[in-house]
C-alpha cells in the first residue's frame, strides 16, 4: 500500500493510539514474531511467551506474568491491534492475528 492509502485507511476508521511503552514494545515484538510465521496466526501461549520477554526487559515481576499478559492481550484486542478468534482445529483455544493497524 502507498502512504496516502494507509493515511486514508487510518482516517476512515478513526484509529487512535494509546499505548504505554511496555505495550508498544509488546506490540513491536508481536509484529516481529508474526513476520516469521507463515500463516500469520499465533496462539495465546505464543503471546504470553513474548510478553514474558518484554516483562523481563522491563524488570517486572515474574509472579504476575500470566495476569498481566492476559490484560495486555485483551487491551491490544480492544484497541484493534489484534483479532481474536477460535477454530475447530485448535480445540477451543484462541487464535490471534495482527490487524492491519497492528502490522
Amino acid at each position: 500500500q502507498t502512504i496516502p492509502e494507509l493515511v486514508n485507511w487510518a482516517r476512515e476508521r478513526e484509529f487512535s493510539l494509546n499505548l504505554p511503552t511496555e505495550r508498544l514494545a509488546f506490540l513491536l515484538a508481536i509484529a516481529i514474531y508474526n513476520n516469521e510465521r507463515i500463516d500469520g496466526e499465533m496462539l495465546e501461549t505464543d503471546l504470553v511467551d513474548i510478553f514474558r520477554h518484554i516483562s523481563n526487559a522491563f524488570d517486572q515481576s515474574a509472579e504476575t506474568i500470566s495476569t498481566r499478559a492476559n490484560n495486555a492481550i485483551n487491551e491490544l484486542v480492544k484497541q484493534r491491534f489484534l483479532n481474536r478468534f477460535s477454530s475447530e482445529f485448535t480445540e477451543g483455544l484462541s487464535i490471534y492475528r495482527l490487524t492491519p493497524l497492528g502490522v
